[in-house]
């Protein structure tokens, strides 16, 4: 697990990393949507280390392929005794996300390479 603080001009007391494996599937056809593979017990067939590209050796897919939809799934619970607003920090992704959050749709996000909170 990568523990260094991802933005510290932005450093707070409590703060969670959500580097380290997540589930991760290639979606060449286009069905992830469809099938509703964002929805709670559906698992995705890879292991993808976060916070590297699939290109990247580090990340252990290490796929130079072209492939225009890309599924990162990841199960976490926000500690207890956290008050107020939770802010869930990207700090990039390849031009478009939609981020979900027990299955409902919460943000998305379309510029490539840029980060999104």
């Amino acid at each position: 697990m990568r523990n260094e603080y991802p933005r510290p001009q932005f450093e707070r007391k409590e703060w969670l990393s959500l580097n380290g494996p997540w589930q991760f599937a290639f979606d060449n056809e286009a069905k992830g949507l469809a099938e509703r593979w964002e929805q709670e017990g559906h698992e995705l067939p890879l292991t993808i280390e976060v916070p590297f590209c699939p290109e990247s050796p580090l990340s252990g897919i290490h796929d130079t392929g072209r492939h225009e939809h890309l599924w990162y799934k990841r199960e976490f619970e926000v500690p207890s005794g956290w008050e107020g607003r939770i802010i869930l920090h990207f700090g990039a992704v390849d031009y478009r996300a939609s981020v979900y959050i027990n299955g409902q749709l919460v943000r998305t996000h379309t510029g490539g390479h840029v980060g999104f909170s």
